[in-house]
C-alpha cells in the first residue's frame, strides 16, 4: 500500500464534497454476475477527536456506494488520544482490525492527522489483514518539532526549541512525545521511544518495508 501524504492546515477538515472524491479512490468494484461488491474502507479520527468526527466521510461513502462496509475506529477518543503514548494506540487499532470479520480479507485505510500516522504505522507494523489503498491526510509521518495544539507562534516556537532539553522523548501521558524529532537528529535517533523505530531511522527493518512497498 502506497500512502498519499498532503500538507494541509492543521485545522483542516474534509468536508462532504471531499468525501466523495475519496470515494473514488478508496472503493474498489469487483462486478459479478450478480452483485457488486466494495472492497470495506476503515477510518481512524485524529488527536482529541472521536469517531464520529469522520461520520460526513462515511456517509458520502455509503452514498455513493450503495452497499459498502465503513466503519471508523472508536479507539482512544477525545482526551484519551492526547494522554496515552502512541504503542497502545497501536495496539488498540490492530486489535480492532483484527475482531471485525469484515476486514479479513483486506481493506482501504483512511486516516487523519494522529489517526493519518496510526493508519500508516498499522500497514508498517502489521498490514494482516492487509490494506490495499491507504490515503494519509495531513498525518505526522516524519515526527513533530512543534507542539500541536499550541496555535500561539512565540509559545509554540518556545515549544519546539526548549522540548528537546527538556527530555520530552520521555514524558508520561504524551501522545505527540512519541512521535517527537525535533531538531536535533543525534538526540532524536538516541531518545526516540517509537517513531524512530516505526520509520527504520535506526536500522532497516525489512519486514516493515516490504509491508509499505506491497
Amino acid at each position: 500500500s502506497r500512502p498519499v501524504d498532503e500538507t494541509t492546515p492543521a485545522d483542516h477538515r474534509p468536508m462532504a464534497k471531499s468525501a466523495v472524491l475519496l470515494a473514488h479512490a478508496l472503493a474498489f468494484c469487483g462486478v459479478g454476475a450478480r452483485a457488486v461488491l466494495y472492497r470495506p474502507v476503515v477510518m481512524m479520527h485524529g488527536m482529541n477527536e472521536d469517531a464520529t468526527h469522520l461520520q460526513r466521510n462515511m456517509d458520502a461513502l455509503r452514498a455513493a456506494y450503495p452497499g459498502i462496509y465503513v466503519t471508523s475506529l472508536a479507539v482512544y477518543e477525545g482526551r484519551r488520544s492526547m494522554i496515552h503514548h502512541m504503542e497502545p494506540q497501536l495496539e488498540a487499532v490492530i486489535a480492532a482490525i483484527k475482531a471485525d470479520a469484515n476486514l479479513s480479507k483486506g481493506f482501504n485505510f483512511y486516516g487523519e492527522s494522529q489517526g493519518a500516522l496510526l493508519a500508516r504505522a498499522y500497514v508498517t507494523v502489521a498490514n494482516d489483514p492487509p490494506v490495499h489503498n491507504l490515503i494519509a491526510i495531513n498525518g505526522p509521518q516524519a515526527g513533530v518539532g512543534e507542539c500541536p495544539k499550541v496555535e500561539f507562534p512565540g509559545v509554540k516556537q518556545l515549544c519546539g526549541d526548549l522540548s528537546t532539553d527538556l527530555r520530552i522523548y520521555h514524558w508520561p501521558f504524551c501522545a505527540f512525545c512519541s512521535y517527537w524529532r525535533g531538531k536535533n537528529e543525534a538526540m532524536y535517533l538516541k531518545n526516540s521511544g517509537w517513531v524512530a523505530d516505526i520509520n527504520n531511522d535506526r536500522t532497516i527493518n525489512q519486514t516493515r518495508r516490504q509491508n509499505m512497498l506491497s
